[in-house]
């Protein structure tokens, strides 16, 4: 390209006048030529072997519902992932998701398999485009969002004396700012959330803000991948040791893609994901982590119908 048009300016060296206004309809901002087209996302589908790992005391956290926080020390075998169907044009897009995450363990001596990991979520997310912001090395497309996911669990977890506890049901709205794809940065986001927890007997109205941010970086084979995500829950007058102040999930994916030809999304790695969260009320108030530590296949792909020409 660049050396096409050092000769066309050796030629004619008024080139840079006599052909911009030809020129300048070709460079216009894409998004604001965006074909609107449907996405399939298959984001992190994997299969894994995983160690689990409680860190710290597990006191005045027995009756919680989040299911890493009473989970036991093991290894087990995990399947993960997230699916989505997008809607994507110039002015914004609408999708419908489900992620979950389960592994089973069988411990000595114990005959019911152990939840190393449990979650379940289906959404659907609304984005409208507001703003691209200048930058470095390119823009930073800015959406606001709105998001309504219900969220639940494969199997209930156990309490210390083997009894089963309520099966999570957690409606959630979500709404706030996007900050899209930028150098490492696949997505930015926050806002703030109300949770309605169906099987709350106290309170089941909880407020609160989130943080999440994905990055990604791919050097040839190798691909290294992160997640953050943060959610602070605002106290209420009727908080119990059920209830959480915060959760903090961090995690970290370093694979190597030995198909790339062949399978281009298809990667095999380790991956390191902790789990930081504290409770509400003077029994738990310490904050406590879960480890996670594994090696995994994954699968990633973004899969477009073709664009038609014009």
């Amino acid at each position: 390209m660049k050396g096409g048009l050092v000769q066309l300016h050796q030629l004619d060296d008024t080139f840079g006048s006599t052909y911009s206004r030809r020129l300048a309809p070709l460079l216009t901002d894409p998004a604001r030529k965006r074909t609107g087209r449907f996405t399939l996302e298959l984001d992190s589908l994997a299969f894994g072997v995983t160690g689990s790992r409680g860190l710290g005391d597990r006191t005045g956290y027995e009756n919680s519902r989040e299911t890493r926080v009473n989970q036991v020390d093991s290894l087990t075998t995990t399947l993960r992932g997230r699916v989505a169907l997008t809607w994507d044009d110039r002015i914004g897009s609408v999708s419908g998701f489900a992620e979950g995450a389960f592994g089973g363990s069988t411990i000595a001596d114990i005959d019911e398999p152990i939840e190393l990991e449990d979650d379940l979520e289906f959404g659907a997310e609304t984005q409208l485009r507001i703003v691209s912001i200048a930058a470095p090395k390119g823009r930073i497309p800015l959406s606001f969002f709105v998001q309504g996911a219900f969220d639940t669990e494969f199997t209930a977890g156990l309490d210390e004396a083997g009894a089963k506890l309520p099966l999570q049901r957690i409606v959630r709205g979500t709404a706030g700012t996007t900050f899209g794809r930028y150098l490492m940065l696949k997505e930015l986001k926050a806002g703030l959330f109300l949770e309605y927890d169906l099987g709350a007997e106290v309170g089941p109205l909880a407020p609160g803000g989130a943080v999440s941010a994905k990055t990604e970086r791919v050097w040839g084979p190798v691909r290294w991948a992160n997640l953050l995500d943060f959610k602070g829950y605002f106290p209420t007058p009727v908080d119990t040791d059920e209830d959480l102040a915060f959760t903090l999930q961090l995690r970290t994916d370093l694979g190597i893609v030995p198909l790339k030809r062949l399978i281009p999304g298809l990667s095999v790695g380790a991956f390191a994901d902790m789990l930081l969260f504290q409770g509400k009320v003077d029994t738990n108030d310490g904050v406590r982590a879960h480890l996670l530590l594994g090696a995994a296949l994954t699968y990633d792909a973004d899969l477009r119908p073709p664009v038609r020409l014009r």
